[in-house]
C-alpha cells in the first residue's frame, strides 16, 4: 500500500512518502552504523587501556630494577608492594627520577607515604 501526501502549501501536488520496507532498511543501516561505531569505539578504548596498563608497568619494573641495582638486598617487601599498586603514571614518573636520585633507601621510602 502506497501512501500519500498532499501538501498543505496550496500546492496540490501529492508527494510519495518512503515505503515501510525503505523506513525499515534505513533503520536497521543506522543502527548497524552506530553498533559498528560503539564497538569501534569500545575496541579503541580497550587499546588505550592497554597502552597505559603497560605503561604503568613498564614503570614499575624501571624504579624496581633501579632501586635494586642501586640498593642490593635491601629493598623492604612492603615497599615494592605499594609501588606495584601505584596506577598514577605522573606519580611513578616522579618516583623513577627519584629512584636516581635519593640517597638510600629509607630516603625512598619516605617518599613512598
Amino acid at each position: 500500500m502506497e501512501l500519500k501526501y498532499l501538501l498543505k502549501n496550496g500546492d496540490e501536488s501529492e508527494v510519495e512518502l518512503p515505503s515501510q520496507a525503505f523506513l525499515e532498511e534505513e533503520a536497521r543501516q543506522q543502527y548497524l552504523h552506530d553498533y559498528n561505531t560503539d564497538i569501534k569505539y569500545a575496541e579503541i578504548k580497550g587499546e588505550i587501556k592497554g597502552e597505559i596498563k603497560g605503561e604503568i608497568k613498564g614503570e614499575i619494573k624501571s624504579i624496581l630494577r633501579i632501586l635494586k641495582k642501586r640498593f642490593p638486598m635491601m629493598i623492604p617487601q612492603q615497599s615494592e608492594e605499594i609501588i606495584r599498586e601505584i596506577t598514577d603514571l605522573e606519580q611513578l614518573g616522579k618516583l623513577t627520577d627519584y629512584a636516581f636520585d635519593c640517597e638510600s633507601i629509607e630516603e625512598f621510602r619516605k617518599a613512598l607515604k
